[in-house]
């Protein structure tokens, strides 16, 4: 994992900045459109995308080799305006509430299925991938979140640290 210190990865966002600064590497960002060309030409070394959507565009074309385990899982979000929240009945709040608890443990089988699907077709195409040691994956992820939550913290003092405790980190 410290050898991305010798790479440039690309990505959508600068969520793996701190994590690249931490060992030297190199951000660029990037926008998803252009992402197969930037691997293509050699713009940058690696992207760093979701496993599912960077298989359903084909970057094992020009991209051979996959990090895992993968990190940061991908989420899907109920965005509820607080007054509209608050007219609602109780027992509906209760019901959207349940709702997307159930939906969440459901998603969740999905998700590791169409995980291990993306997986399969990227073997198909030729894609290896590579697994870091025991020691090396505990170092990678405990970096890569203590880097992002220092980051979070920075940017907002007063918000990150609660975030920080409700995920039990």
């Amino acid at each position: 994992p410290r050898d991305f210190a010798k790479i440039k990865m690309g990505a959508t966002a600068t969520f793996f900045k701190p994590y690249l600064d931490e060992v030297g590497g190199t951000l660029t960002i990037i926008p998803v459109p252009e992402a197969y060309t930037s691997l293509e030409r050699g713009v940058v070394d690696g992207f760093v995308w979701p496993l599912i959507n960077s298989i359903n565009l084909s970057f094992y074309e020009v991209a051979k080799y996959v990090v895992e385990p993968g990190f940061m899982a991908g989420n899907a979000s109920l965005f509820v305006n607080l007054e509209m929240w608050n007219k609602l009945p109780k027992h509906l709040q209760d019901l959207l509430m349940e709702v997307a608890i159930e939906n969440r443990n459901e998603y969740q089988v999905d998700w590791d299925n169409m995980v291990a699907g993306a997986k399969q077709r990227a073997r198909d195409n030729g894609v290896e991938f590579i697994e870091f040691s025991p020691d090396d994956a505990e170092w990678y992820f405990n970096t890569i979140y203590r880097t992002s939550w220092e980051d979070q913290t920075k940017k907002y003092p007063d918000i990150a640290p609660k975030l920080k405790s409700l995920f039990g980190q």
